[in-house]
C-alpha cells in the first residue's frame, strides 16, 4: 500500500469530525498534506487564547460548584463537610492541571507530526526523482492555508475541558439527592466522556499513526530500491548514501519528540480517566454494573498498547524495509576503507535502528518503553489490579 492511498480515509474522517477537532491542525486531502497554524497567525492567537481561558474556567467552575454543593445545604458546616469540599476542590485542580498538560502536549505532538509527515513525503519524491535518472524536479502540490475563521474556532474549542465540570462534578456530588436520577446522569457521563470523546481521540490517533507507518515504509522501500538499482552505481558512494540517510535521521529526531509528547498525552489522559472512573465507582457503586469500571480504562490502555506495538510491528515486519538500515550500513562499511571512520558510520547506523518509545514532554524524557510486549502486559496488569481494588465498595 502506498502512502497516498490513505487519503480517501482521511477525507472521510475529516468530513465527520472537522467541527469537533480541538487542536490547531487539519488535513487537506486534495493536496495530500497536513497543515498546522503558524504561530504568528491570527487564528493561532485565537486558539492560544481559547485554551488557557477554558483551563481557567474549568478550574474556577470546579471549585465553585464543589464549594457551593458542600456548603449551601448546611448552616454550620461540619468537619466532614469541610474536608469533603477541600478534597473535591483539590480533585478539580488536579484535573485542570492534567488537562492543561494533555492539551498542550497534544498540540506539540500534532505540530511535529505535520512536519515529519510532510518532510517524509518530500524526501520520498526526491528519491523517486533520483531513481528515475531524469532531470528536473517533482512539483509538490501547494498546501492550502486559508480557511474560514469560524470553522477554525469551532475546531479548536476544547469541548471536553469546557463541559467536564458540568457533567462529572454533579454526578459525583449530587447522586444522593432524590431530585436527580443517578442512572440518567451516569449514562450521560458514560456516553459523552468515555465513549464519544475517548474513542474519537483514539480514532484520530489511529489515522495519524497509520499514515506515519505508510510514510516510513514508503520511504524505506524507495531507498531500498534505489540501493539495489544497478544503473545507479555512483549512488553507492557513501556521501550520497549519507545525504539521504541524514534526511531520515532528521525524521527520526522529530519522531522521537513527537512520540514523546504523544506518550505523555496518552499516559496523562489514561491516568485522569482511570482516576475519575475509580472515584465514580466509590460514589456510585449502586448505579453502574461492575464491568463498567473495568471496561473503559482497560479499553483505553489496550488501545494504547495496540498503537504502541503496532506502529513498530508493521514497520519492522515490512519485507522490503525491514533490512534497509542494515543494507545501508553494509554499503557504508564496504565503501569506506578507513577503519575508524567505518566503525563510526556503523555505530551511527546502529543508533538509528534502536526503536524505543520515550515518555516525557518535549526534550524532557522520564523513561523509555522498549518494543517488547512485556511493557504493555505489565501496564494492563497494573491497570486492572488497581481498578479492581478501587472498585470494591469500602
Amino acid at each position: 500500500m502506498d502512502i497516498y492511498n490513505i487519503w480517501p480515509i482521511v477525507q472521510t474522517y475529516m468530513t465527520g469530525f472537522r467541527y469537533l477537532w480541538r487542536f490547531p491542525i487539519y488535513f487537506i486531502p486534495r493536496d495530500k498534506a497536513f497543515v498546522h497554524l503558524r504561530r504568528d497567525s491570527f487564528q493561532y492567537r485565537v486558539w492560544a487564547a481559547v485554551v488557557p481561558t477554558n483551563m481557567v474556567l474549568f478550574l474556577l467552575s470546579s471549585i465553585g460548584i464543589l464549594l457551593w454543593a458542600n456548603f449551601s445545604k448546611t448552616n454550620v458546616p461540619s468537619i466532614s463537610t469541610i474536608m469533603n469540599g477541600t478534597m473535591m476542590a483539590l480533585f478539580g485542580t488536579f484535573l485542570s492541571l492534567f488537562h492543561t498538560l494533555t492539551g498542550f502536549g497534544a498540540m506539540r505532538w500534532m505540530e511535529e507530526c505535520t512536519y515529519t509527515g510532510n518532510q517524509l513525503a518530500k524526501d520520498r519524491n526526491d528519491l523517486i526523482r533520483v531513481k528515475s535518472s531524469t532531470p528536473g524536479t517533482i512539483l509538490l502540490p501547494r498546501s492550502k492555508t486559508r480557511l474560514r475563521l469560524e470553522i477554525k474556532f469551532l475546531q479548536q474549542i476544547m469541548l471536553q475541558v469546557s463541559l467536564t465540570p458540568f457533567i462529572i462534578i454533579p454526578v459525583l456530588l449530587f447522586t444522593g439527592y432524590p431530585s436527580l436520577k443517578p442512572t440518567l446522569l451516569g449514562r450521560c457521563f458514560n456516553i459523552f466522556f468515555c465513549a464519544f470523546e475517548g474513542f474519537r481521540m483514539i480514532g484520530c490517533v489511529g489515522v495519524i499513526l497509520f499514515m506515519r507507518i505508510l510514510a516510513y515504509v514508503s520511504y524505506l522501500n524507495e531507498l531500498s530500491n534505489l540501493l539495489k538499482c544497478k544503473k545507479r552505481s555512483k549512488f553507492t558512494d557513501y556521501k550520497d548514501v549519507l545525504r539521504f540517510y541524514d534526511r531520515i535521521r532528521l525524521s527520526f529526531k522529530h519522531e522521537h519528540e513527537m512520540i514523546s509528547n504523544f506518550s505523555a498525552l496518552v499516559l496523562f489522559t489514561m491516568f485522569t480517566v482511570l482516576l475519575t472512573n475509580n472515584f465514580i465507582c466509590l460514589k456510585m457503586h449502586h448505579v453502574f454494573p461492575p464491568h463498567f469500571f473495568a471496561f473503559f480504562p482497560t479499553t483505553n490502555l489496550t488501545a494504547y498498547g495496540v498503537l504502541h506495538l503496532g506502529f513498530y510491528a508493521v514497520l519492522l515486519a515490512t519485507n522490503k524495509s525491514a533490512g534497509v538500515l542494515a543494507e545501508i550500513g553494509g554499503k557504508l562499511a564496504s565503501s569506506v576503507r578507513i577503519r575508524i571512520r567505518r566503525k563510526w558510520l556503523q555505530r551511527r547506523m546502529k543508533s538509528v535502528n534502536k526503536l524505543q518509545v520515550p515518555v516525557g514532554i518535549g526534550n524532557v524524557v522520564l523513561f523509555h518503553f522498549s518494543k517488547d510486549t512485556r511493557t504493555t502486559f505489565y501496564l494492563l496488569l497494573l491497570d486492572n489490579t488497581i481498578n479492581l481494588l478501587l472498585s470494591v465498595y469500602l
